[in-house]
């Protein structure tokens, strides 16, 4: 993170010694000042003024290139401003050499916000299957990319020890666009039957046995400061779910009183995707718009219209892509045997339940 920052020089003739003082500015923009000595124009300041960061060893320091910036003089003061904003919690030194040499270590404070904390996983529940693909990890602000690896482990409560590289760790972490939701892959070679990863090391997650997913809370927000607590999540593992999502085994009821539309899933999905991936219709096929909840550990699904119903039918669209924690989508497990026939025959896109508001 940066914070614009402008390095301003007072000069104030009637005093001998200079000394430096750092003020606050209107609108985050932090201020040096130097003052107490005498000092003329002079068409090339950077001779006279250098910034450096200052970390390193007095012999890099001096050896060491100035920041790049504009110098101006006005009535007294001298300012300079950084081609680049100086960095939160990167020190600097600010070196005024004339016929006497006058130095001030700074840095630009992190902002006062409050800590991140992580505020919910999906799937919730506390039982998942053996072949879980998928989870969510939700914070409350914005989060640092590329410590994820670091900061997550799971430990196998039952045979008290960490799992060893549980997880897919790819290169370019899955965050959502404002970073507070991270996506987390367990490793799928060692979900899959009959794949090296898994033979070799076995099952990441093991039914019958229970685990604790852990986020240690030294990963960093955003604004470079650790989560305010430690999360933990104890879950049980069950059998594997190699079935394909079935919306032609869901229940609509409703709506009710309230005007809310429940249906029934029949097991959990997929958090996020059951935010954009299930729609309703109205019987013109305009997409009506409300407010999508989720409940029992996602294997419900209920919709508010922000408009009331009105008689007549209406549409549940299911896309394909759909999915629950195991990477089964609509019509396909995430293992499918490519030598069927059936898994190569072309899916329909969505899947459509028609109901009656009466």
């Amino acid at each position: 993170m940066h914070i614009s920052a402008i390095l301003v020089l007072a000069m104030a003739s009637q005093f001998q010694s200079p000394a430096f003082r750092l003020s606050a500015k209107p609108g985050s923009i932090l201020a040096i000042e130097v003052v107490n000595f005498a000092v003329k124009p002079d068409p090339d300041w950077s001779t006279k003024l250098k910034v450096i960061t200052a970390d390193g060893t007095p012999e890099q320091r001096a050896a060491r290139l100035p920041m790049l910036g504009e110098y101006s003089y006005e009535n007294g003061t001298l300012r300079f401003v950084p081609r680049f904003p100086f960095s939160v919690g990167v020190n600097y030194l600010a070196i005024w050499t004339d016929d006497t040499k006058r130095e001030f270590a700074f840095a630009i404070p992190k902002p006062v916000v409050e800590r991140s904390r992580v505020v919910a996983v999906y799937p919730s529940g506390d039982k998942l299957p053996e072949n879980t693909l998928r989870m969510y990890i939700h914070f409350s602000q914005s989060m640092s990319r590329g410590e994820a690896f670091q900061r997550i482990r799971l430990y196998c409560d039952t045979d008290k020890k960490f799992v060893e590289m549980p997880f897919l760790e790819l290169d370019e972490e899955l965050w959502s666009p404002d970073r507070k939701r991270f996506t987390l892959l367990f490793d799928p070679g060692r979900i899959k039957r009959e794949v090296k990863p898994r033979e070799d090391l076995g099952p990441a997650l093991e039914a019958g046995k229970s685990f604790t997913l852990i986020v240690d809370p030294k990963w960093e927000d955003a604004n470079g400061n650790p989560l305010a607590e430690s999360y933990r999540k104890t879950f049980t593992v069950v059998a594997a779910d190699r079935l394909a999502v079935d919306p032609l085994k869901w229940k609509i009821a409703g709506p009710n009183d309230a005007g809310t539309l429940t249906v029934s899933l029949g097991k959990p999905h997929d958090a996020a995707l059951l935010q954009r991936l299930v729609w309703i219709e109205d019987s013109k096929g305009d997409k009506c718009d409300g407010d999508i909840a989720l409940s029992a550990h996602e294997s419900v699904w209920s919709f508010q219209p922000k408009r009331a119903w009105l008689r007549g039918s209406y549409r549940l669209v299911i896309d394909h892509r759909l999915e629950d924690p195991c990477g089964n989508r609509v019509h396909d497990p995430f293992e499918t045997d490519l030598t069927k026939r059936d898994s190569l025959k072309p899916k329909p896109k969505t899947v459509i339940l028609e109901f009656t508001v009466k």
